[in-house]
């Protein structure tokens, strides 16, 4: 698997995992913050999704650095989504694995 289809497909895995998590979790004001997160990540994911579809990734295969560093954040996060997901008191923890998926995201798009 290229390192392309391999961070889109860590990517949305991250999506989904907090999409669910926030979906089976009681929302309240201090869920508010991730949830905009969620929403973020939404939308890099989908930007993400049609700048590699647009260049056909010739300007992303220069930088194999940069999707190792991509590749290995959204590993991180879905562990610690996939950790925290019973319970609400990780929410931090998620939240500042997702702005480091979307900082470097930021530096790939």
């Amino acid at each position: 698997m290229s390192p392309k289809d391999a961070s889109y497909q860590l990517l949305k895995a991250n999506y989904d995992s907090l999409d669910r998590f926030l979906n089976q979790t009681l929302i309240g004001p201090k869920l508010a913050p991730l949830q905009r997160k969620r929403e973020q990540l939404g939308e890099k994911l989908y930007l993400y999704h049609t700048t590699v579809i647009a260049t056909h990734s010739e300007q992303f295969e220069q930088d194999a650095d940069a999707f190792d560093r991509l590749i290995a954040h959204a590993r991180q996060a879905q562990a610690v989504i996939d950790e925290a997901e019973e319970t609400i008191e990780h929410v931090a923890k998620i939240g500042d694995a997702i702005d480091k998926v979307l900082a470097q995201l930021a530096k790939v798009i």
